[in-house]
């Protein structure tokens, strides 16, 4: 609240029209710092309010994201990686730079929003450095990129990011050389249709509309889009933005990088026996074995993990298994045996073994890899372990294979 006391006053007297400040980089950064504080008060009253009407909601927050064993409650965890943000920018506004009719700076601020945490961007402007001087044509970049490498932490599979673009745009400050000049300058806000001055005027209040005080003014920064990201834009890199005002020069859409991964890693080593075809016969085999980054590796002895190649490995996203458990006494008399079956693509020279099936309809071969742990407590730990991995690769990578329960004939 002191932050937007402190601009608010600071805009007040200092930067108003008049002023020769007004216009001037610092009454900009006083409308970012405004803009800022007021969106993370916006947060904290949404989330003060949640508390009011359920005294339980911090706890259960907590505990659903903790879960137990690596997995909440609400699902498996991920972190969502954003990079490479871009606002393409209108040719016509490109032509313009460096010319006569070069008579604006537009300012540009994008925050992203992940349940009550919210996250800004640096500023950038037209008049920057990587747009302006370039209007020839040479060398010249058609859009603004924010360099700000985002990182959001513990978000579900059916996560909700909410980007929103922010704009600013003022007139060049009068030259040094002319101080009889009495026409005020402007600083004010982009030139939108009637119908947008007020929705902006309704989303941007907030640091008037939650205070009494009459010093507490609102940012001039006005939002011109708002995009909501799920899981299934990871693979996107371009997003389209409605209603974007027509003297802004930015185009109707943001690029950036979406990456998902992972967040709770499932790590466990340990001795299992292991059955393998050998020359047509089938023979039990003790290794050392690692299941690390969804990848399970043996090799003969602990010590050759750290300077040997691994035998085997067993990738976990080609695994059809629907969830790994006890084989029953029927398919294999072995104590504490349990399965993992595999699926890849069928190549030249692939036969029917006593692990591997040859299915033509789909060109495939599926492997069933026989593991036996020599307790229960050490088979009920691994089959966890597997489990919790399949459901967090299954979740995260979106070329991991998906349980397969009756096959084509």
């Amino acid at each position: 609240m002191n932050v937007i006391h402190q601009t608010s006053n600071a805009l007040n007297k200092c930067c108003h029209d008049m002023s020769v400040f007004a216009g001037s980089a610092e009454a900009v950064e006083c409308n970012r710092l405004l803009l800022v504080a007021c969106k993370k008060r916006e947060a904290y009253l949404i989330e003060m309010q949640k508390l009011k009407e359920n005294p339980n909601y911090q706890k259960v927050m907590v505990t659903s994201r903790r879960g137990g064993g690596g997995t909440s409650l609400l699902g498996p965890q991920g972190r969502l990686t954003i990079s490479d943000i871009r606002l393409p920018i209108k040719g016509d506004f490109l032509n313009k730079l460096g010319t006569i009719q070069d008579t604006t700076t537009h300012y540009f601020l994008i925050m992203i929003r992940h349940e009550t945490h919210i996250m800004f961007t640096q500023m950038t402007s037209t008049h920057d450095g990587q747009l302006y001087g370039c209007s020839k044509n040479r060398g010249r970049r058609d859009y603004l990129e924010f360099p700000n490498l985002i990182n959001i932490n513990n978000v579900g599979q059916d996560f909700d990011i909410v980007v929103e673009i922010y704009g600013m745009v003022v007139s060049p400050s009068d030259p040094i050389n002319s101080p009889r000049k009495k026409t005020p300058k402007k600083t004010g806000l982009l030139n939108l249709t009637p119908r947008s001055s007020r929705r902006y005027e309704t989303s941007s209040g907030v640091g008037s509309a939650a205070t009494t005080a009459a010093s507490v003014r609102s940012t001039n920064f006005i939002q011109l889009a708002s995009i909501k990201l799920n899981r299934s834009h990871v693979s996107l890199s371009a997003f389209a933005l409605e209603r974007i005002p027509q003297s802004c020069p930015i185009q109707n859409c943001i690029m950036m990088n979406l990456k998902c991964m992972m967040e709770n890693v499932i790590e466990r080593k340990d001795f299992l026996t292991m059955f393998e075809d050998v020359s047509g016969l089938g023979a039990w085999h003790r290794r050392w074995f690692s299941l690390k980054n969804g990848v399970l590796s043996y090799w003969k002895y602990p010590d050759d993990e750290l300077y040997k190649e691994p035998l085997g490995t067993v990738d976990l996203k080609t695994c059809i298994t629907a969830s790994v458990g006890l084989v029953t006494r029927e398919v294999c008399a072995r104590p504490n045996t349990f399965e993992i079956e595999t699926m890849r693509n069928k190549r030249r020279g692939d036969r029917n073994t006593l692990i591997q099936t040859c299915n033509d309809k789909l060109a495939s071969i599926t492997t069933k890899h026989w593991l036996s742990a020599d307790t229960k407590e050490d088979r009920e730990s691994w089959c966890r372990s597997l489990n919790e991995a399949l459901v967090n690769l299954r979740a995260w990578h979106a070329d991991a294979m998906r349980p397969i329960s009756k096959w084509p004939q």
